[in-house]
This record gives C-alpha cells, sequence and structure tokens, in this order.
C-alpha cells in the first residue's frame, strides 16, 4: 500500500469513528426518559419495555416472541401459580433478528435466570434489510429513538433515566373472543422437514451464544397454533435446536396435556392466537415448567415482592 492510498484508509477510518462517536452520543441523548410513551412506533413498544421498570434482578424470567406470546402467556397467572416473575416482551410479526435486539438489550441492564423465545419467531421469514437495521439498531439506538425529539425539550434531554411504567399485565393482552379453528391437517405426522432460512439460523446461534456468555438459560417455546404450526416445521426446528444444545418445548404435540379445547380456546378462525381461556393453560404449564425445570423460586409470601400480589389482585377487577 502506498502512501497516498495508506491516508485515505485513515481518513475513511477516522470519518466512520466520528461518525460511531456522534451516533453514540445522539443515541444517549434522545433515549427515552421513561417508558410511559415511546415516540418512535406504536404503543406496543410500551408493553415490550415495560420491563425496564422492574428491578434487574427481579425478574427470573422473561419471553421474547410474537403475538402467540403475547397472546398466551400471562406473567400474572404464571406468578399467581408459581411464585416466579416473568415479563412478555412480545410484539407483533416479531422476527429472529428483533428478538436479537430485544435479547441484547434485556441482557445490558437485567439478570434473568431464562430466556423464553418464541420459536415462531425463530423461523418466521424476514428480509436482510430489516436485519441490518436491528443490527444498527442494537449499536446506535438512536435508529428506532430517532422521532424522540419531537417531544424532548433541552430539560428532558438533560434529565435522569427514570422507568416507572410497570405495565399492569406485564405485556400479556387479554383476548375473549371466540372462533373455531380448523384442525384436519393439523400437526399430522410426517418425516419431512420445512425450510427454516439460513439468516433465522445464524441469529438463532447468535442468541444463544449470547445468552450463554450471560449464564442464562435459553429454552425455545412454540405456543399451539394451527396456522403456523405443523410436524415439518416441528422436525426442521427441532433438528435446529439439538444441534444448538437448546431445549424445544413444542406445546403443538401438547395440545391434549394442555387441555386445549378447540372449540373455546381460540380467538381466531385461522387458529393463528389463543383467547383468555387457552392463555391460561398454557400460562399454568409455563408456570410448573419454570418452577420445576429450571428450579426458579417461589417468591409468594417473600415481602420484598408484595407489589406482585397487589398487581395480580388489580387484574381481576
Amino acid at each position: 500500500m502506498n502512501r497516498q492510498s495508506a491516508k485515505q484508509l485513515l481518513r475513511v477510518a477516522g470519518f466512520l469513528a466520528g461518525l460511531a462517536l456522534l451516533l453514540s452520543a445522539a443515541s444517549r441523548v434522545y433515549e427515552a426518559r421513561d417508558n410511559q410513551k415511546w415516540a418512535d412506533v406504536s404503543s406496543f413498544y410500551v408493553y415490550s419495555k415495560g420491563y425496564l421498570a422492574h428491578g434487574a434482578d427481579e425478574l427470573d424470567a422473561i419471553f421474547v416472541g410474537c403475538s402467540e406470546f403475547y397472546a398466551s402467556v400471562s406473567p400474572l397467572r404464571i406468578w399467581e401459580q408459581s411464585g416466579v416473575t416473568t415479563y412478555n416482551v412480545a410484539t407483533s410479526a416479531q422476527r429472529i433478528y428483533r428478538s436479537d435486539v430485544f435479547i441484547h438489550n434485556i441482557l445490558r441492564t437485567h439478570h434473568p435466570k431464562v430466556i423464553v423465545l418464541d420459536a415462531f419467531a425463530a423461523i418466521r421469514e424476514g428480509n436482510a434489510e430489516d436485519a441490518v437495521f436491528d443490527a444498527f439498531e442494537t449499536r446506535f439506538p438512536i435508529f428506532a429513538d430517532h422521532n424522540n425529539w419531537k417531544d424532548y425539550d433541552w430539560e428532558k434531554i438533560v434529565s435522569p433515566i427514570h422507568y416507572t411504567n410497570r405495565v399492569a399485565n406485564k405485556g400479556f393482552r387479554s383476548n375473549d373472543m371466540v372462533d373455531v379453528p380448523d384442525r384436519e391437517s393439523y400437526m399430522v405426522p410426517s418425516d419431512e422437514l420445512a425450510h427454516i432460512p439460513v439468516l433465522n439460523r445464524l441469529y438463532l446461534g447468535h442468541i444463544a451464544r449470547l445468552c450463554r456468555s450471560h449464564g442464562v438459560e435459553l429454552v425455545l417455546v412454540s405456543i399451539p397454533s394451527p396456522a403456523n404450526w405443523d410436524y415439518p416445521i416441528h422436525n426442521a426446528l427441532q433438528a435446529d435446536a439439538d444441534a444448538l444444545g437448546i431445549p424445544l418445548i413444542d406445546l403443538n404435540l401438547m395440545v391434549d396435556e394442555l387441555g386445549i379445547d378447540f372449540e373455546t380456546d381460540f380467538q381466531d378462525s385461522g387458529g393463528d392466537h389463543l383467547n383468555f381461556s387457552g392463555a391460561e393453560k398454557v400460562s399454568d404449564y409455563l408456570a410448573q415448567m419454570l418452577r420445576e425445570q429450571y428450579a426458579l423460586p417461589d417468591h409468594r409470601g417473600d415481602p420484598a415482592f408484595a407489589q406482585w400480589d397487589q398487581e395480580l389482585e388489580e387484574s381481576r377487577n
């Protein structure tokens, strides 16, 4: 390399370093000061980021996934049944690269013992452009928080960050609608393997390594969903999970054990999401699984967790 090329390379490196510093500073300036609202996107971020109002060591397990999770996993029901503290970090149509961003951010601030990843998010196809954007957001949150300038004045910019909104149902969104899905071809045994995108496999491997590096157990859980699940998908994801040493709990194979009633427990005719009745059954199973398989503690009766009893009572009113 000649001297001219070396100078050009140094200029480019200097520019990129300066840009990175600028983006990091801007990310800090426009980081949300509270989680009462999120200016960058719709209100689902208020639900999904409610975990920030909980102490770094308060949550035993955190669920990360898409709408199948937020319709089916009730942290307060899990608390009632087991005394295990959890939060549901789920967003609509979440892809695995978005799950990766959430898990990265969760592990920066919190110390859960278990992260439960939505198996549907792990296999759901996305696109590389969104994955690149999310990778940048992980390093430079300004890419997601840039719209906060609309609400921020100088007083807000210099104010300390103080998350106060614990979110009443901890990310769970109840739905009492009832519809009956078609289950004629649902989970018919097969030896076929579905195609899982290479991008998804790469991200699943990265998430597994990230959790291990923080001493966190990672487990994949699929929610009963005739619209989204079949045996070839199960077979393919089971093979990937085995290769990575990740447990896969496929509740689509356990509908009888769970007591899922296809006449009463789904909210849409396609069988995409469970309703409140189905969510109670799934949450009861997960409560038992977290206590027995992961030995998570029962905090009921501990004065330090009295607010959980209060929030459970308030959710019944």
